[in-house]
């Protein structure tokens, strides 16, 4: 959707019109990345915790694990590397949110989707994968 933004038919006006959408969109979508990245990485460390046998030593007990235990820890150890994508996604939002851009918003919207594209296919979609694998093969008591 966003890149929309980049269609040549429109990009000039999208120009003056980023910063303020991304201004709107923005801290609202922080919010829910944060959310669910804190809701994924608990409800995962709990799973991990309830599947661990403390009666083995820790390499005995993390090799005992369950599959679902360690598609839960694949899980979020991949939705805590979306973070780890912040240093290349910062400037050009920085520069879309104050207006600072320039090579116009759409540029800088460019680039944030050319990073964006590279953290979905490594650290977001193979953190949907484990976890989704991780519900589907649980095989403990709630």
């Amino acid at each position: 959707m966003n890149s929309a933004f980049l269609h040549p038919t429109i990009r000039r006006e999208a120009d003056v019109v980023l910063p303020r959408w991304f201004n709107t969109v923005f801290q609202s979508g922080v919010a829910v990345v944060v959310g669910l990245i804190t809701i994924t990485s608990s409800t995962s460390i709990a799973n991990i915790y309830l599947s661990y046998n403390n009666d083995l030593s820790i390499t005995e007990g993390i090799m005992a694990l369950p599959f679902s235990a360690k598609m839960y820890a694949l899980g979020v150890t991949c939705a805590l590397g979306h973070l780890t994508f912040i240093p290349w996604v910062a400037p050009p939002i920085e520069r879309l949110r104050t207006n600072t851009s320039k090579r116009g918003g759409s540029a800088e919207m460019e680039d944030w989707l050319s990073v964006h594209r590279i953290r979905w296919a490594v650290a977001d979609f193979p953190a949907w994968v484990a976890i989704f694998l991780a519900v589907l093969t649980f095989e403990g008591t709630l």
